[in-house]
């Protein structure tokens, strides 16, 4: 195993050195790996929350409160180096999805998945007693975010190096594109 990390390092900074020769901006290929990261998670937690939906015959399930879609339409994407968020459909309400956490552009970059809807929590992790309007529960957690996250913990390096490797083979093709003379003259 470890023969193996150490192969896969080498690998590695082998390709960040010939990217950094070839003009590629890491920090941008970060910014983009945690974009297309939190997207798969954002995508899996959707997914999960859509298989949780109580169907008739299940227990907990009633008439009255039929699921509207409001959790899984509020999953959106948020990161500190674009100071809007990414919607993977539109939010059930206007004031669903997360906020944009602002910060500098200079720091590592970082992107979130997730939801501010009041209840999501209650969802992932359960919930037992009264709450603040007296209402009793005894509700079993059902995840959907931390699997959908675990999912796709360790695929970040790969990530990252699949964009840089996308952005390489980009410049490179770019660069020997044939140069197109608008004046006809031919060599």
């Amino acid at each position: 195993m470890a023969d193996k990390w150490g192969a896969n390092m080498k690998g590695v900074q082998e390709t960040l050195k010939h990217a950094e020769t070839m003009g590629i901006n890491l920090r941008s290929c970060a910014r983009t790996a945690c974009l297309k990261l939190a997207g798969k998670i954002a995508s899996q937690a959707k997914r999960n929350v859509q298989t949780l939906v109580l169907h008739p015959g299940d227990e907990g399930y009633s008439k009255k409160k039929k699921s509207k879609g409001r959790l899984a339409g509020s999953i959106t994407i948020a990161s500190n180096f674009i100071n809007s968020v990414f919607l993977l459909n539109p939010p059930a309400k206007p004031e669903d999805g997360l906020q944009a956490p602002g910060g500098n552009k200079e720091d590592a970059p970082f992107a979130i998945a997730g939801t501010n809807v009041v209840y999501s929590r209650r969802i992932e992790h359960g919930f037992v007693g009264k709450d603040s309007l007296g209402r009793s529960y005894n509700q079993a957690p059902k995840p959907y975010l931390y699997p959908a996250f675990f999912a796709y913990e360790n695929d970040l390096p790969e990530t990252f190096m699949d964009v840089v490797n996308e952005k390489m083979a980009l410049e490179n093709f770019n660069r020997r594109l044939p140069v197109f003379d608008p004046s006809g003259a031919e060599d």
